[in-house]
């Protein structure tokens, strides 16, 4: 709601008018966003007798055996264990170009804005199912297959945010996965004990537990490096990048395997379209409660 409202206001947005927008995909988004995801409860004092406690942004004070402590996530109330899985919290700066502030709002929600059709229109990646099945008698020519950008590829991501849930929008940051788990060692060895860690600066996350949620799926999407091109017929111009599709060749050993298309071209002499895939796995999207 929050990229529609900036799109469409002609005082401080883009000022473009509904008729130029796919309404409907926004209306899916918003709904995407609001998934209700299972947060831990309220952190309470549970050593038995009263404890003394210091935070760098808080100082020093002593909470009562069983009593909460109070700035841990003081907006979360004392039974609330369920939240929308994506919010938006972020100042525009209106001297920013329209494109780099719309791309700070769809960061929040791993979102792009794809032109299709004569109009904008949200994607959001995210688990979902296939919207249409290539086979053998789709594909023009053979198919190029490819381990894909191993650059891109990393076992452990920081997201840099402002806390406004626990810190009062101060700096903080979360990682996944931890530097201790079973989960990093894994990813170690299968990356020949090279440490691969990027950090990304999102401010429009103001949410710890969403940030941790974002780094796991950033990790755990890097790790999909498979990628598969090829002329495909003309009925495969309908796909957009961000959708999922489900491929079947049988000199691949390919039976239904899903990707998520990159990108989408057309040859004007011979009418084929070339596609992009990238391997698809919708568990990286599930939550982790």
């Amino acid at each position: 709601m929050c990229v529609l409202d900036y799109l469409t206001n002609t005082r401080y947005g883009r000022g473009l008018a509904y008729a130029d927008i796919d309404v409907s995909s926004f209306m899916a988004g918003a709904d995407s966003c609001d998934e209700t995801v299972t947060i831990p409860a309220p952190l309470t004092n549970t050593t038995g007798s009263s404890g003394n406690y210091y935070l760098p942004w808080a100082g020093g004070f002593t909470v009562p055996n069983l009593d909460r402590i109070p700035t841990y996530r003081p907006d979360q109330g004392d039974s609330e264990t369920s939240v929308p899985r994506l919010t938006c919290n972020i100042p525009l700066d209106t001297g920013k170009e329209v494109l780099e502030n719309v791309q700070l709002l769809l960061d929040a929600m791993r979102g792009t804005l794809p032109y299709v059709n004569g109009k904008y229109t949200l994607k959001i990646e995210e688990a979902e199912t296939s919207v249409m099945s290539l086979t053998e008698d789709d594909i023009v020519g053979n198919l190029s297959v490819s381990g894909g950008d191993h650059s891109q590829r990393i076992n452990r991501a920081t997201i840099k945010f402002l806390n406004g849930s626990a810190k009062n929008f101060k700096p903080d940051q979360a990682s996944w996965p931890k530097l201790d788990s079973d989960q990093y060692s894994t990813y170690l060895t299968e990356d020949q004990n090279e440490v691969l860690h990027r950090t990304f600066d999102i401010p429009s996350i103001t949410d710890f537990y969403q940030a941790e949620d974002m780094a796991e799926v950033l990790v755990r999407d890097s790790r999909n490096t498979l990628t598969v091109s090829g002329e495909f017929q003309p009925r495969a111009l309908r796909l957009v990048p961000g959708d999922v599709i489900d491929l079947t060749d049988s000199e691949l050993s390919y039976s239904a395997k899903k990707f998520r298309v990159s990108t989408v071209s057309m040859n004007l002499d011979t009418l084929m379209v070339s596609l992009t895939l990238r391997a698809y796995d919708e568990s990286v999207y599930t939550w982790s409660t």
